[in-house]
Order: structure tokens, then sequence, then C-alpha cells
């Protein structure tokens, strides 16, 4: 058994102060991921409501992601951060529903390996019918229902700056620009045409712009990341946040948090267009 790094329950115990803390925040346990002889990791999903209007907002659904692998923490440590400071502003009342998995990986994230406790990485388990359980717990928590975007929270060790991965719905631009102009004012930026065997441009690697046979792909491909099971399913934005780990800590979070950021206002933006083109028609 490896040495723990750091504490898993110290993540449990911020989540149920969140919870305690916020009308508008859910956490819902699904399960516990077992480990013999006696490891038992709670394994946790987080919902935001609007306990005003009995029922949970629909206008924007969001589904957030960290600590797939477990050697990359700041992912977990920025949706902690994320609950803990904007349930103050009342995040139920904004007209997003997000659905978060803070940490996918708890024995990967305690014992800091990128695996889970099998030597599995979960984050090619996606399209597995015999899928790790903390891939099954979240592919039934998450329904058969797409989301309007998902993002999920990674680092990667061989990057010097921030870049990101992006799918994004049939005809509409990307995001990715806006983000990267957001972080690129406080933190490094991967410009490099390659990045982990991809083209990319200006630290974004759009998989549509690069594959032609982007679909084709994806169906012959079987080991899908997240991302691809998402896309899949109907979710027309996918966005993967890939920090780089020389930074401390605080500031890989900031990273994640940053990025957050200009994904929300971007859907304010869209929201907002939509409405005013609805009422000129």
């Amino acid at each position: 058994m490896l040495k723990k790094t750091r504490s898993y329950q110290k993540v449990v115990e911020r989540l149920k102060k969140i919870s305690l803390n916020s009308p508008f925040i859910n956490l819902i346990q699904l399960g516990t991921i077992a480990i013999p002889p006696d490891l038992l990791y709670p394994f946790y999903q987080v919902q935001t409501k609007n306990p005003e209007k009995g029922k949970i907002p629909t206008q924007t659904r969001i589904c957030l992601t960290a600590g797939t692998h477990g050697n990359e923490p700041s992912g977990v440590e920025a949706v902690l951060l994320f609950l803990e400071q904007y349930w103050k502003e009342k995040l139920g009342e904004t007209g997003y529903h997000l659905t978060i998995f803070p940490c996918l990986n708890p024995y990967g994230y305690e014992h800091n390996t990128r695996e889970n406790m099998e030597n599995v990485d979960l984050n090619r388990q996606f399209r597995k019918r015999k899928a790790p359980l903390e891939v099954t717990l979240f592919r039934q928590a998450v329904g058969p229902r797409p989301f309007d975007i998902s993002i999920e929270f990674h680092e990667d060790i061989d990057t010097h700056g921030f870049y990101l991965y992006e799918i994004n719905p049939n005809g509409e631009k990307g995001w990715g620009k806006y983000i990267i102009q957001a972080i690129e004012k406080h933190f490094p930026i991967n410009h490099h045409s390659k990045i982990d065997g991809l083209k990319s441009r200006k630290g974004i690697i759009t998989r549509q712009d690069i594959e032609p046979q982007f679909e084709t792909l994806i169906q012959e491909r079987k080991d899908w990341p997240q991302a691809f099971f998402h896309y899949t399913r109907g979710t027309p934005r996918c966005i993967t946040s890939e920090t780089p780990v020389h930074l401390p800590l605080k500031d890989r979070a900031r990273i994640h948090l940053i990025a957050m950021d200009v994904i929300l206002e971007r859907i304010q933006k869209t929201v907002k267009t939509k409405r005013t083109a609805g009422k000129e028609g």
C-alpha cells in the first residue's frame, strides 16, 4: 500500500461544511469506494439548487469534474474554493444548474497517483461496459440527459504553461480564446504548435479542427475520456482545463477558477443574446 500524500477526509469535511452553510448546495453521497482491507471512500456529487422555488434551476446545465487523475490536486482545490466562495453569492439563483464531482478518484488523490487503486486510468474508461466503480457511479448519476456544457479540471506535468482542450457546438465559435486571454494576464500559456502530440493553436486544442473525421475517430476509439462520453450523449460544448504542475497549488487552482469565471460569463452573454433575439423575432 502506498503512503498517503494528502487527506481525502479533509475534502469531505470541507464539502460537508459548504453544504451546511449554503441553502443552494446539495451534497449527495452516491456510494462508497471500498478498498481492502480497511479503506472506505465516500463518493460525492454536488448539485446547486434553488430552495426558494423548491426546484433545481434548469436554464443552463453544467457538469464540472475534478480529481479524475489523483496526482492532479489543483482541480479538487479549485472546486472547493469555487463552492466556498460562490455560495455567498447565491449561486442557485443565477439560473445555472451545476452537477459537480469534486473528486472522481479519491484513492488516487490521497496517494498522489494518476490511476485508481486498480492501477486504471479513469479518464480512459468512459466507454467501457464494466467500468471501475468510480466511473459507474458517475454515469449513473448524470443519467441520459445531456448537459449544455461539461468542464474538467486537469493538470499536465509536461507543460510549461496553461492550455485547454475544446469541443464546440457545430457551427459555433469556441470560448477557448476568451479563457486564454484572461489567464495570460497572470500566468504563462503553452504556445507550442503541438501539445501532447496534437496540433495546438495559441494554447487551444480543438479536435474537430485538427481531425476532419472527428465523429469517426470517436466511434472507433475504445478508451473514451470523459469529454467524448459527454459529447456522444449530446453535450455540445466540452472544455478541459490543463494547468502546469510546476506552479504552486494556489496558482493552479486560481487558473481553473479564472477559466470557470470566463465560462460563466460566456454563458450569461449567450443567454442574453438569445433572449434579445427572441424578443426581436
